[in-house]
């Protein structure tokens, strides 16, 4: 993370985590993530996914919850790559989309789309998206969400991580020392880099 904490594209960072974790992870381990970058000038939301479920959009323009990455606002489809540490050699693929004050995103493990309904079968995706645009939607997505499935089995969410994140921009502005600054770091940053690669 250091070495690309002012680096613009999201990918190098996940093929360095990617590397970084298959060199730690020789017995066969992995894991899934979902990583994101907000950069508030533009009010631009980036996401990565390593075989993760594709979290869930809210736009407050259209008041309704989609799927992220599934033909959105630009139009493209953000596919999953595989899990980190199962190849050191992956490609991830980015996806930006706008994200403006009263858009939410929620990240979730499947522990959520693999509860059941009423009929015991798996709700999916699609279940959650019917749970999140039937009710009011609020900052307590999470809280709506966990209320509804455990009521609907008391199994649901007990058998596995149940892990949700909600992220919501602010609409906070950076103030042009703080921007300054920040190029300032990445320029040292970058001599760094280039130092410490001629020694």
């Amino acid at each position: 993370m250091r070495e690309n904490v002012n680096v613009i594209r999201q990918s190098n960072l996940m093929e360095g985590i990617n590397k970084e974790f298959t060199a730690i992870t020789e017995d066969g381990g992995f894991a899934t993530a979902v990583v994101g970058t907000y950069f508030s000038p533009r009010q631009s939301l980036t996401v990565s996914l390593a075989g993760h479920p594709r979290p869930l959009l809210y736009r407050a323009k259209n008041q309704c919850w989609t799927q992220f990455g599934e033909k959105g606002d630009s139009g493209e489809n953000l596919e999953p790559a595989l899990p980190l540490g199962v190849l050191d050699d992956v490609k991830f693929q980015t996806l930006q989309v706008p994200f403006a004050p009263g858009d939410m995103l929620l990240c979730y493990t499947d522990a959520f789309s693999e509860s059941v309904d009423e009929q015991g079968r798996l709700i999916n995706t699609e279940g959650l998206l019917n749970i999140l645009n039937e009710r009011a939607v609020s900052e307590n997505a999470i809280e709506t969400l966990t209320a509804r499935l455990t009521e609907v089995s008391k199994d649901n969410l007990s058998n596995d991580d149940a892990t949700a994140i909600l992220v919501c921009p602010t609409g906070q502005k950076i103030s042009m020392k703080a921007n300054l600054l920040a190029l300032y770091r990445m320029v040292a940053g970058v001599n760094e880099v280039d130092s410490s690669a001629n020694d």
